[in-house]
């Protein structure tokens, strides 16, 4: 299975959704299954055998380590040469709109992870007024998606109340080598 990645978010940013993608990708690579990413730019070339390829974006003036990416017509070309049978949306907003726009253009099923409450840290940059903004621009993003997939049983429920639709649960698990 070919499986085009799409995040806003990746190395050498350490935090829950590259950590994410990270295991996603060691796992792919064991099973020897071809990725490619689409990430900012900055992002090694390559990571667990998967190409990455980087995407132009601007500094988010209130969290500036992450960016609003901007993608260009290139990056549908690059995911039509690949060729993938499904197209997995890591933590979707800017980019990720752009990855299910290919998705559905080129008859590729789309799946969105959910990691971020970015509605809540609106409340936490003084923008309380975007939340509603926030969870409707998601809720549509998502439910565009062939399933939403999500941590844990409480998200669910969260996202449940917001709207959403066709959620699945993916937990993560804990590497017990790691955290013993």
């Amino acid at each position: 299975m070919r499986i085009a990645i799409i995040t806003e978010n990746f190395l050498p940013k350490r935090d829950g959704v590259t950590r994410t993608i990270d295991m996603l990708l060691e796992h792919l690579q064991a099973h020897e299954q071809p990725a490619i990413v689409f990430a900012p730019e900055g992002s090694p070339s390559y990571h667990r055998g998967a190409r990455v390829i980087g995407v132009h974006g601007v500094p988010i003036p209130i969290y500036p380590e992450l960016r609003f990416l901007f993608p260009r017509r290139a990056m549908g070309e690059q995911l039509a040469r690949f060729n993938p049978d499904i197209i997995h949306l890591a933590d979707p907003m800017l980019l990720g709109m752009t990855g299910l726009y290919w998705g559905k253009r080129m008859g590729v099923p789309v799946v969105a992870a959910y990691h971020t409450n970015i509605a809540d840290y609106m409340r936490d940059f003084h923008l309380s007024a975007l939340t509603g903004t926030v969870w409707r621009y998601r809720r549509f993003l998502h439910n565009q998606s062939a399933a939403t997939l999500v941590p844990s049983p409480s998200t669910a429920a969260v996202l449940k109340r917001q709207g959403f639709h066709n959620i699945h649960l993916w937990p993560r698990g804990v590497d017990s080598q790691l955290f013993s």
